[in-house]
């Protein structure tokens, strides 16, 4: 099941956009092997 996941990244989303971040634009930096 994918529930666990979508709560974590509807979290994630959520303080994304209360510090103004872009949570995609991060999460992709991420999967490429950047520091956020």
């Amino acid at each position: 099941s994918q529930g666990r996941f979508d709560e974590a990244e509807k979290v994630l989303r959520y303080i994304a956009a209360k510090n103004g971040r872009d949570f995609d634009k991060d999460a992709e930096k991420v999967f490429n092997g950047e520091s956020v």
